[in-house]
């Protein structure tokens, strides 16, 4: 594919097919200048090169789609807004988040406090730490406040003659900014809290050198310091 969709001359322009393969297990994007070259000229040759190999794209999972309309890839939503292409997380992926929030919610009916957070922090961290490369603010907030709903309602069956304040006073308490945070106080200065999705910030993500090899001595110290810094659907895109 690569030696196919070369660039080229045409009637003195330099023409650019734009056919690019961004893959990640067995999901993958391929890009191009147009849907007709995408449709007639790239799905066949996919389609064969598959096929010499005992394989099938599932018609169902293969989309061919305007980047202006956006796509879901890997839990991310990729859209171009005018000329500006975002990346934000997806909404099935935000609907499953929080699936799993009120679902490990529920299981905690008659728990402790303590342990529910201690559920609950790694859950939420391990979401907030693979979406803050993307446009997330808008759905940090979101889950946010629908994991405070989910938590109130929790608080709430658990004392149902109690009080609205007496329940917010035993759950939730300041600390730094945040007035409602839901925790366990632990010693006069030290509690056990939440982990808000909002109080992470946004990282924008640095690309991986091209001519980096993970494999290769000399680029260990390259990778190192990456790491230290930042400690199957199938569709066919143009524009």
């Amino acid at each position: 594919m690569k030696n196919k969709f070369k660039r080229y001359w045409s009637k003195g322009r330099q023409i650019n097919p734009k056919v690019n393969l961004v893959r990640y297990a067995d999901d993958f994007i391929i890009t191009g200048a147009s849907e007709e070259l995408l449709r007639n000229e790239v799905l066949p040759l996919v389609k064969e090169f598959m096929h010499e190999r005992g394989l099938e794209l599932s018609d169902e999972k293969t989309v061919i789609t305007n980047i202006h309309d956006g796509f879901d890839f890997l839990g991310c939503n990729i859209r171009k807004y005018g000329d500006k292409l975002l990346t934000k997380p997806s909404k099935q992926n935000v609907k499953s988040i929080m699936r799993k929030i009120r679902g490990t919610i529920k299981k905690f009916r008659t728990g402790k406090q303590s342990d529910l957070i201690k559920c609950l922090n790694p859950i939420i961290r391990g979401w907030v730490n693979f979406q803050k490369y993307n446009v997330s603010s808008v759905a940090f907030r979101y889950v946010d406040w629908q994991t405070f709903k989910a938590l109130w309602r929790w608080c709430r069956r658990r004392h149902k003659n109690k009080p609205a304040a007496w329940i917010r006073d035993k759950y939730f308490h300041r600390i730094g900014n945040r007035s409602w945070t839901f925790s366990e106080k632990l010693t006069e200065d030290n509690y056990l809290a939440l982990v808000y999705a909002t109080d992470t910030n946004i990282t924008r993500f640095t690309r991986i050198k091209a001519e980096a090899n993970p494999y290769d001595e000399i680029w260990m110290e390259y990778f190192a310091e990456r790491k230290n810094k930042s400690y199957s659907n199938f569709k066919f895109v143009y524009e």
